[in-house]
């Protein structure tokens, strides 16, 4: 998270942490890059940590979702330094994930969880499992059951996933309307403006967790 805000910064000191991480990691590879490059190689540090960032970005949702949520206040801040371009891009890549993951995670394509296709074809038993059937009997119950436990299986996993979606759904239209605080137990219109505008942020994040749409 520190990288990924540092990238940003044009006055990084020298001796910052940031920087003396990537210089540890860049003596394992290149232990005499001292001599190539007596100043202090603020754009090779940058390039590191920026990459290292991307890096763990792309293998870990969590890293993604925290990443983007810091960057998003820098979003429209001018970035003049030679990676500028790149950052725009980065976050441009990080904001349209995020995006996808909370799509995916509201099931907010209606009763079509997880965008799968309207009409889908019927599950149908495979090859191995229509000569299963044509053995004993046992086997061809045993290869049946299997294949409806693993149909049923999925198909009460997006069922669950559409009524959980729904009823989030319902309580954040109930909590807009009602202007009721849940944390405080009392209406915002009774309590000041300031206070009120801080307890709402409080039950809105309580109340959709940390990857929304």
């Amino acid at each position: 998270m520190y990288h990924a805000l540092m990238v940003y910064s044009q006055n990084v000191a020298p001796d910052d942490t940031c920087f003396v991480e990537d210089s540890e990691a860049l003596t394992k590879h290149w232990p005499t890059y001292k001599n190539r490059h007596p100043d202090f190689p603020r754009e090779i540090f940058r390039a590191i940590s920026l990459q290292a960032v991307m890096g763990a970005a792309e293998s870990s949702s969590v890293v993604r979702t925290a990443i983007t949520y810091a960057l998003r206040s820098l979003e429209q801040r001018p970035v003049r330094h030679k990676e500028g371009t790149l950052l725009q891009e980065l976050y441009a890549g990080l904001e349209e994930n995020l995006e996808k993951d909370a799509v995916a995670r509201w099931g907010l394509h209606g009763a079509n969880p997880a965008g799968a296709p309207e009409n889908a074809a019927p599950v149908v038993p495979q090859s191995e499992q229509v000569e299963a059937a044509s053995g004993t009997p046992e086997e061809s119950l045993n290869a049946l059951a299997h294949q409806m436990n693993a149909v049923l299986g999925e198909a009460q996993r997006k069922f669950s996933d559409v009524a959980a979606s729904a009823a989030q759904r319902s309580e954040l239209l109930w909590w807009k309307e009602s202007l009721y605080s849940p944390s405080l137990g009392q209406s915002y219109r009774e309590i000041p403006d300031g206070v009120a505008a801080l307890f709402m942020a409080i039950d809105l994040h309580d109340q959709v967790g940390a990857i929304t749409p």
